[in-house]
């Protein structure tokens, strides 16, 4: 007797169970397609986290599958489009070394130099693109490398160097663009913008230095009228307030009114030369902002793959 309550026991159990065990089998179901669809939908909202780990699990589950590379080069984008430039050259430089020189791959040096520049490293951004234009073959990813490195000089230049030294960097680079490239990325009207740099109004530290021995002088040659205004009532009233002290026998506090003067004094000089060096810089900032707006090209980059129906176009 009891045997057979224990044989309906165990019928029962199995019963409740393999329904619950069927549906949860049925639940974790995803095909790639599916997988690889969800990661899409995510990435096309702008939800670059979540995306990044969606193409990862694409990849670890359905590591055969023809998307495989398209989904890699898609989870270092999300990490490149999310922020996390860190965590975004780490994986492109992985990815790199899986897939070796392909369109995706060329892609990711791209991103991995942008990354560089988002992280204020330009020293790196500068070698990765040197370095791609020496590891591939593909004539116009080395001409658009150089075009790129070409506008980090014009965009973020070196303040060790002087304006001509770093135009002269980006020009040198312009000037490798092989010929199809030169009308592509439309060379020409680019240098002949730079050009006209040269007429821009500049001024010159030394003499802005040199009027500062009128105290405010050289803020309004260099156009800082406040500043001018400041320096010379400042500058006169200390003066006159040391005069005062000494004339009045009054010698201790007519030093160290004469020693507050002198700093006050010196440093309307050093203001001064930096306003010059501020406004030039003001100047080719302005001057560089216009050329983007002009010439900058924003180039998109376009795979297809017929065999898996994909046209995909990455514009960073």
């Amino acid at each position: 007797m009891q045997s057979v309550f224990l044989k309906y026991l165990c019928l029962l159990f199995f019963y409740i169970l393999l329904p619950s065990a069927a549906q949860a089998e049925k639940e974790i179901l995803v095909t790639s397609d599916e997988q690889f669809l969800y990661a899409e939908d995510c990435f096309s909202k702008e939800d670059y986290i979540h995306a990044a780990s969606e193409f990862k699990r694409f990849v670890f589950f359905f590591p055969k599958d023809e998307r495989k590379e398209l989904a890699n080069y898609k989870a270092g984008l999300s990490l490149y489009r999310s922020g996390k430039y860190q965590e975004a050259i780490q994986f492109f430089h992985q990815f790199q070394e899986e897939y070796g020189d392909t369109p995706f791959s060329r892609n990711a040096s791209f991103l991995i130099a942008r990354s560089y520049l988002a992280l204020d490293r330009k020293g790196d951004a500068i070698i990765s693109l040197n370095n791609l234009t020496m590891l591939t073959k593909d004539i116009r990813t080395q001409d658009i490398a150089y075009y790129e490195l070409g506008w980090i000089w014009l965009e973020q230049p070196s303040y060790r160097l002087s304006i001509e030294e770093n135009e002269k960097h980006a020009t040198g680079y312009l000037k490798k663009v092989s010929a199809e490239g030169y009308e592509e990325l439309k060379i020409a009207d680019l240098e002949n913008e730079l050009q006209k740099y040269e007429a821009l109004s500049q001024k010159n530290p030394i003499m802005a230095g040199g009027f500062s021995i009128v105290p405010g002088l050289g803020q309004l040659y260099c156009e800082r009228y406040q500043d001018s205004v400041t320096a010379f009532l400042l500058n006169v009233a200390l003066g006159i307030a040391a005069y005062e002290a000494f004339d009045h026998e009054n010698y201790a506090l007519g030093g160290l009114i004469s020693t507050v003067g002198f700093g006050f004094y010196a440093g309307n000089i050093y203001g001064a030369v930096s306003s010059a060096h501020k406004y030039n810089r003001d100047q080719r900032m302005n001057f560089i902002e216009l050329l983007k707006q002009k010439t900058r090209i924003q180039i998109p980059f376009k795979y297809e793959d017929k065999r898996l129906g994909i046209t995909f176009e990455s514009a960073f």
